[in-house]
């Protein structure tokens, strides 16, 4: 509550006490770091990497929709002014890549075991779309074979139906070159 109520000095209080319990779970099963990793705005302290680093807050909990905190970074929504848009918004992809490699380093899991793979971090990461995620994600490992729309489509068969969507043909570019090195 101290945190979304910008009680800054309130949290670092009680982030410095041994007894509080960081993975504690809300009525919706979040916890802070998933609730941080999904409304964190790219000026504030970076508080999410001393939840991660110093306090080893669980990266696996899972919350009522059966989401993890890889989740909550993946759909990440950032709220700023449209005339700043494309100054902050490499900012925010730095800041998103350098939790995401945390997450990775304690051994965060990039699949998921959902019955609906459509649901999995890097699904919701293409969809949403937040591509610079989908690519991390691949280059660690998960599983691209997963993505999959309603029509039961494939990650390619969704970049390539829109060919003058320029970010999307780049993105598939940079797939390609991707999936090129691991063969």
């Amino acid at each position: 509550v101290a945190y979304f109520k910008g009680h800054n000095a309130c949290v670092q209080l009680l982030f410095a006490r041994d007894d509080i319990d960081i993975d504690f779970q809300d009525y919706q099963g979040q916890t802070l770091l998933m609730k941080m990793n999904q409304e964190m705005h790219p000026d504030e302290p970076l508080d999410v990497e001393f939840l991660i680093t110093k306090k080893n807050a669980k990266l696996d909990l899972r919350d009522r929709k059966e989401w993890t905190a890889l989740h909550y970074l993946v759909r990440r929504n950032y709220q700023h002014p449209k005339d700043e848009h494309d100054k902050i918004h490499e900012r925010e992809k730095s800041l998103d890549l350098k939790i995401f490699r945390m997450m990775k380093e304690r051994n965060a899991k990039l699949d998921d075991d959902l019955e609906e793979p459509q649901r999995a971090p890097i699904s919701l990461a293409f969809f949403h779309p937040r591509y610079h995620m989908v690519k991390a994600l691949i280059e660690a490992g998960a599983d691209a074979k997963v993505i999959k729309d309603g029509y039961d489509h494939n990650m390619v068969h969704c970049l390539l139906e829109d060919p003058w969507n320029t970010t999307k043909i780049d993105f598939f570019k940079e797939i390609v070159s991707i999936i090129d090195k691991d063969h």
